[in-house]
């Protein structure tokens, strides 16, 4: 049937012979005469216009509309009704069925064909609709699957130059940066597919239609008013073209042109309809650009939010080349190289550099080189093709792709493997990648920038960097300055870093106190910029409204020499140390016990029994745990466990006092020497009361700090008893410390020290990472629990090394250190004095006690420095510098001394124990002589350990502990002394 055949639907033979004599001799014109007829006509042709008579006998005209309407194949079929009378009811009754036209009797020629004109427009025109509403299902088909945008827009292609019959159909899409049109997808072209074909945005059609955001249909192009048609490849091959804009609201994504050899003129339907089809390609583009977007932000995790697009912060002509340098390349596309120290700020360069350019709004992403896999032929760079599953193709993209639009900030180039060295090379000449391993062709328009902290000229004359891509980045290099060169622009560093950390953690701004200025002004930051940010948000996080210098821990205090094994390479000691059981639930069962002994003490002041193992078991167990594990007994501390629960009811949550940051070591150190002082002087050994008075003043303290400061200001500045318990730490086997890379460069939680939702953080607010010592510390095991990247360590170590890695100690302590090595006699000296004839007793012995107390107190400090005058020539400010800390050498020998003291004093009450409960009068003198022979080798060993602690320290600084042999010989002197001083105290005991 062609393309004009005329159905006639009546059962009238007049009006059917009327009409076959009007148009028999012009059309194909099939008859039937009902409405069963019609439907078996319709299975088995389809006529291009139906006449249909209104009046039919059965089934009448309007019933045969909807019949034709509900058939697929005649649906958009025109359909004329002849009528025997011009009513507006039938009129609106017909077109509610779907009739097109009407025509009354008696039928007129002229009306007849006129009907018939317009009825075959109207069918063309559905058709046409109807066929670009095919084209539109099947492009939102392919839009929709899962295959890659460059996939899809090539399928798009061949579909439209199938659909629409036209020679080439070609989607070109538009690089804002470089203010150009790239060929991306193309059917029926003939181009070189390892060239990206690429145009001036400004110019030929499709420049035109990319500024004007309107579409062109131009019947010949030779005709054109703008001759210049760049954008089409033979020009003189191809006659007319339709443009078509691909855009979104403000974004101009690129054109789709179709061109073809003939003349062709696109219709209004076609215009339309690809008009639709450009708005899908929009929305289908910019949302792969946005998944892209937040493909890029998951994997480089970089953020533009941290950093204004703003100079460098600083003074002075360094950081004007570097402001200089910044604007600089920031104005053009050339690739890069910033050499210098780790930590110079190279990143912070890099990202300056984006942000003042025109690449802003678009991808940056700082990548370490390596990282990279090292047999990967450059993968990480160009990505990857997996194998198709069926029509899905899997797409690795590499960050050549990634950071399209973008900046790529490559550290560590000397890292990459050459390979990937002549890849980078290629892509920065050429802009062009492909993809591995099938080659395919892409282009991207990325910004390098590289770094490196080694001389790459070396690496070049070594032959392992390649000299063409060293000539490139060369061309534009800028070398950073260490922080220790630029101490001018500290202040001013800070002053940045504060504002932009306050900004972070929503805090009011911080400042520095002036002795913190001093501090961060006195070291050398090897870590260089980032260090020093380390250090201060940090140092925010743990602040109030002020930081002390306290609150800075710098890194480089504890890199001397420190031997140790991780006992978390046991992962099974790991885990257990992540549950609740210690401190939480130990805690718990000690501050239980604590209570109950308080109660006993108060109500059975006559019971002495508690009252002693507190004096005699209590020391012994604290230095003893002390010198084996540290100060984990803080971290079930009674005192502090009742004070966590007051708080818990009212808490002022102020800063910490500045007194107790400041002073808070010489209260302790007063404090330390009252303790024992009392404890001799009116006989808490045999006193239940006012051992039971002393427990709950320190436990007051522990109260009233709690409920006005943050965290454990009490532990940390003014507890007497964990401070001694620090003090002997110092000795311990075990510390605990961190990754300072890890922590520095990949933590951004700080959960150590600030805690989780579940878990407290450190009881102290301190870093791991900055523990110096094991005094610091009071291994409760928070930061072990709420780390996120298993940086914590618990270390096992040389006894003594946490005194050993000091850099710097307070002279209250060293001086405390004398004080309890001097004091040990004291009780034995004394009881010398009752067998000479002394009256110590009653009001003699509180001044008689006083007196030999105060006198065996000062004594070692005051041998050390005679020593040091007479033998060694010093002066007292020397004296006093040097012995700040060589003093601490002399713990090995004070806590042994205590341990065997207490341990002798432990088996006394032992003995008591077991003649008050069973009345056995047992002498234990062959027991006690083992216990004694025991607690003398514990004396000597240590002083071995004193004389090994100095000799470590001598090697380790010769300069600042230099001895002479006189020296020497008056050390040895004092040693002996004491112990004799101590074996006769730990005999008589």
């Amino acid at each position: 049937m062609n393309d004009h055949s005329i159905l006639i639907i009546a059962d009238s033979k007049s009006d059917i012979e009327i009409l076959v004599k009007t148009i028999g001799d012009l059309y194909e014109v099939n008859i039937v005469m009902s409405a069963q007829d019609a439907l078996s006509f319709f299975e088995e042709s389809t006529p291009s216009l139906i006449i249909l008579d209104a009046e039919m006998q059965g089934m009448d005209g309007y019933e045969i509309c909807r019949k034709i309407r509900e058939n697929q194949k005649t649906h958009l079929t025109p359909i004329i009704m002849i009528t025997g009378k011009d009513c507006d009811d039938d009129i609106d009754k017909g077109l509610d069925e779907g009739v097109d036209f009407f025509i009354t009797k008696p039928l007129a020629r002229e009306v007849l064909f006129g009907r018939i004109f317009a009825a075959f427009r109207k069918g063309s025109h559905n058709r046409e609709k109807e066929k670009i509403q095919s084209v539109r299902d099947d492009i939102t088909t392919l839009l929709h699957t899962e295959s890659e945008i460059e996939h899809k827009l090539q399928e798009v292609v061949h579909v439209l130059k199938k659909q629409l019959n036209v020679d080439v159909c070609s989607i070109f899409l538009y690089d804002s940066l470089a203010d150009s049109l790239v060929l991306e997808a193309t059917s029926g072209l003939e181009i070189n597919p390892d060239i990206k074909f690429e145009i001036i945005a400004s110019e030929g059609v499709s420049g035109w239609v990319v500024k004007n955001r309107q579409y062109v249909n131009i019947l010949d192009l030779k005709t054109w008013s703008d001759s210049e048609i760049i954008t089409d490849i033979n020009i003189n091959r191809y006659k007319s073209l339709l443009s078509m804009p691909i855009v979104t609201n403000e974004d101009v994504h690129g054109v789709i042109n179709f061109q073809t050899i003939e003349t062709r003129e696109f219709n209004e339907e076609e215009v339309q309809g690809m008009a639709m089809i450009c708005s899908q390609l929009a929305d289908a583009i910019h949302n792969e650009a946005l998944k892209k977007k937040l493909q890029v932000n998951l994997d480089s995790k970089e953020s533009n939010e941290d950093i204004a697009a703003d100079d460098f912060v600083g003074k002075g002509q360094l950081i004007n080349r570097t402001n200089k340098f910044v604007s600089k390349m920031a104005m053009n596309n050339e690739p890069s190289v910033i050499t210098g120290e780790i930590g110079t700020g190279k990143g912070l360069i890099s990202k300056m550099i984006h942000l003042a350019s025109p690449r802003k709004n678009g991808p940056y992403i700082k990548v370490d080189c390596s990282t990279f896999q090292k047999e990967t032929r450059g993968e990480e760079l160009v990505g990857r093709e997996i194998e198709e599953y069926g029509s899905l193709s899997i797409v690795k993209r590499g960050l050549f792709e990634k950071a399209d639009k973008g900046t790529l900030m490559l550290d560590n180039i000397e890292q990459l493997d050459n390979v990937s060295q002549i890849k980078l090379l290629m892509f920065i000449e050429s802009g062009t990648f492909k993809r591995l391993p099938n080659n395919t062709l892409k282009k991207s328009n990325v910004k390098i920038i590289t770094s490196t902290n080694v001389n790459l000229k070396v690496l070049v004359n070594d032959g392992l960097f390649d000299d063409g891509l060293y000539d490139v980045l060369m061309q534009n290099e800028f070398k950073t300055n260490p922080l220790r060169k630029m101490k001018r622009d500290i202040p001013e560093l800070c002053n940045y870093f504060l504002k932009k950390l306050c900004r972070e953690y929503n805090k009011p701004n911080i400042k520095l106190s002036e002795a913190a200025e001093k501090k961060i002004q006195s070291y050398d930051w090897p870590g260089n910029v980032s260090e020093l940010e380390a250090v201060l948000e940090r140092a925010v996080v743990v602040s109030g409204k002020e930081i002390e210098k306290d609150m800075l821990y710098f890194y480089s205090q504890t890199e001397r020499d420190k031997p140790t094994y991780n006992l978390f390479n046991y992962s099974w000691l790991a885990k257990i140390l992540k549950m609740n059981i210690f401190p939480d639930h130990i805690g718990k069962v000690v501050l239980v016990g604590f209570w109950v002994s308080i109660f006993f003490l108060l109500l059975y002041p006559q019971n002495n029994t508690l009252n002693s193992a507190f004096w005699s078991l209590g020391w012994f167990s604290l230095f003893l745990t002390a010198f084996l594990f540290g100060r984990i007994f803080c971290s079930i501390c009674p005192f502090m466990g009742t004070a966590e629960i007051v708080r818990k009811f009212k808490s002022f949550e102020k800063d910490r006092p500045v007194f107790a940051a400041n002073h808070g070591h010489k209260v302790i150190t007063v404090l330390i020497i009252l303790i024992f002082w009392m404890e001799g002087s009116f006989s808490f050994y045999s006193n239940s009361f006012f051992t039971a008075i002393l427990l709950l003043s320190i436990t007051l303290g522990a109260v009233v700090c709690s409920i006005f400061y943050l965290r454990r200001v009490w532990c940390r500045y003014l507890c007497p008893t964990g401070n001694l318990i620090g003090i002997f730490s110092l000795t311990s086997f075990l510390s605990v410390s961190a990754d300072k890379h890890v922590c520095m460069y990949r933590c951004k939680t700080h959960n150590c020290y600030t805690g989780t939702e579940t878990e407290p953080g450190c009881q102290l607010y301190l870093h791991p990472y900055a523990i110096e010592n094991p005094s610091q510390c009071v291994s409760c095991m928070q930061c072990h629990k709420n780390c996120p990247n298993d940086s914590v360590k618990l270390n096992l170590q040389f006894p003594g090394t946490g005194f050993l890695s000091m850099s710097s100690s307070t002279r209250s302590f060293a001086f405390l250190t004398t004080v309890l090595l001097g004091i040990l006699p004291v009780e034995y000296a004394v009881s010398l004095l009752s067998e000479f004839g002394f009256q110590v007793n009653g009001e003699n012995k509180l001044f008689i006690y006083s007196a030999t107390f105060i006198l065996f107190a000062c004594a070692p400090i005051f041998m050390l420095l005679l020593i040091e005058r007479i033998f060694g020539r010093l002066s007292l400010k020397d004296s006093v510098s040097r012995l700040s800390l060589s003093v601490y050498s002399l713990l090995p020998m004070a806590l042994f001394g205590y341990l065997s003291l207490y341990g002798m004093k432990s088996v006394a009450w032992v003995e008591t124990m077991i003649t008050d409960s069973w009345g056995l009068h047992i002498d234990f003198f062959s027991a006690n002589f083992v216990f004694k022979t025991f607690a003398v080798i514990g004396v000597i060993i240590g002083m071995i350990g004193t004389i090994h602690s100095f000799y470590r320290l001598y090697r380790s600084d010769i300069e600042t502990f230099a001895v002479n042999r006189k020296m020497v010989i008056g050390y040895c002197l004092f040693l002996c002394l004491y112990l004799i001083s101590y074996i006769a105290t730990v005999l008589h005991s």
